[in-house]
């Protein structure tokens, strides 16, 4: 019986030595190109349909938004009448309802969606939260016409930014989108720049406690 020693240093094994190497390495080459393959487009599938839910989320979000708006002109007319008949009124009551309803229905989806959210999206949807908040401890017709104002310029933002954030929009447009915000927040910063340095001017030209005439 041949030992495996003269098995591998036969010259028929030798010769067919590459054309096995081949053969492995084709086989592998063909295992990984399947295997990457798969992954990527397993990677697309999971991309798309994440493209899909951050789609319906971002539109159940503004549309809700938008769809409270009607509710709130109304509310806004009524107060133009006659503020003290209508917030006595039962119109009142039922517009706000209708109003809040809509509220509520945005920001439990934006609970319920908040880590396939876009980040600039999150981050205005919270700040229009941030702004809301300072109508609730106030009253009378403000209350109301507060948040009212506070929603209406965020939905519009919110819009903006899921089309620019989901590639809806141009791309020419989702510079301009980009840049929006932050060329309408430039009058807010140019006048809290000012108070503060009215305020460091105050502070420096008052005269200090321990100064001592002689």
């Amino acid at each position: 019986m041949p030992s495996l020693a003269t098995f591998l240093s036969s010259p028929a094994l030798i010769h067919a030595a590459p054309a096995l190497a081949g053969a492995i390495i084709g086989v592998t080459g063909t295992l990984l190109v399947t295997i990457t393959n798969g992954l990527l487009t397993r990677d697309k599938f999971m991309r798309e349909r994440l493209w899909d839910k951050r789609q319906d989320a971002c539109n159940t979000i503004v549309s809700q938004l938008r769809a409270a708006q009607p509710y709130g002109s109304r509310m806004e007319d009524g107060f133009a009448e006659n503020a003290y008949a209508y917030y006595q009124s039962d119109a009142l009551v039922a517009a706000n309802k209708a109003y809040a309803d809509r509220i509520s229905a945005a920001h439990d989806a934006f609970q319920a969606n908040y880590l396939i959210l876009p980040s600039a999206f999150r981050r205005r949807y919270e700040r229009m939260v941030k702004d809301r908040g300072a109508w609730w401890y106030d009253s009378g017709p403000e209350v109301y016409l507060g948040p009212v104002g506070v929603n209406g310029v965020a939905a519009r933002d919110l819009m903006d930014i899921a089309r620019a954030s989901l590639g809806i929009a141009p791309l020419f447009s989702r510079q301009i989108i980009r840049w929006r915000p932050i060329v309408r927040a430039l009058p807010s910063w140019s006048s809290q720049l000012t108070r503060r340095i009215k305020r460091r001017w105050r502070q420096w030209r008052k005269p200090q406690d321990n100064d001592l005439d002689f």
